[in-house]
């Protein structure tokens, strides 16, 4: 299969591994988005990432030591309890007191969708600060986005700003983004999980991912929900 990074990577005299080819490609580890880790050639994939995950071969970090699920209660919030086995015991501990590896297939849910907040959430937003902008690869693509843009917005034009441009060498479409700052004490439209949960793939419904404090959505319904629901794209 044509491998556009793979032949930058040796036409330069270097090894095809996972670190040269993040640096040809202008990503970093640990920088990836939330679906770039499985969109990886499978020779580069994280030795964390599997398509398909046990309960039991999960192995997460419980005060710094590598320990095993071996009961999950069902329940995803992030204090709900699992019991774990740390090599001579087992016992039961809150989800939130484990470190979890990359790329796991459960998701942790830092809160659960209110389909109803959707009106209150998009005054937050305007209130706190955000950015929704589109990543284009091609003038075609910045085309398609103008004109869904425009629909959504009932004839607005999308602010030229709000259009970034990406020349990663990759095939992917255009990429939509929310991103916000988390705060506890409100409702989301959507599901916000824990990043690098979820298996890294994309989710049946659209969701955002949490990290340290932010909050980032790669999902054009996302996106068209909230211009629907009155929010401009800026950057």
């Amino acid at each position: 299969m044509f491998n556009p990074i793979g032949d930058v990577i040796k036409s330069r005299g270097l090894e095809l591994n996972r670190a040269n080819y993040l640096a040809a490609n202008g990503q970093t580890e640990g920088g990836l988005d939330c679906e770039q880790e499985s969109e990886l050639p499978e020779y580069v994939k994280s030795q964390g990432y599997k398509e398909n995950t046990s309960m039991s071969e999960i192995k997460p970090l419980y005060k710094g030591a590598q320990v095993t699920i071996v009961e999950n209660s069902n329940d995803p919030r992030p204090d709900a309890l699992l019991k774990i086995n740390d090599g001579g015991s087992e016992f039961w501990i809150r989800r939130s007191r484990l470190t979890f590896p990359a790329a796991i297939v459960f998701p942790v849910y830092v809160a659960q969708p209110v389909p109803e907040s959707l009106s209150d959430f998009v005054e937050y937003l305007k209130s706190s600060g955000y950015t929704l902008h589109v990543v284009c690869r091609t003038p075609e693509q910045v085309e398609a986005a103008s004109s869904e843009y425009r629909d959504w917005s009932g004839g607005i034009e999308l602010p030229s700003e709000a259009i970034r441009m990406s020349f990663d060498g990759t095939e992917w479409d255009r990429e939509w983004f929310l991103i916000f700052k988390y705060s506890p004490s409100i409702e989301y439209p959507f599901a916000v999980l824990e990043r690098g949960t979820g298996g890294r793939k994309r989710q049946k419904n659209p969701v955002a991912w949490h990290r340290k404090g932010k909050i980032e959505s790669c999902y054009t319904a996302v996106a068209e929900q909230m211009v629907r629901a009155g929010l401009s794209a800026r950057y």
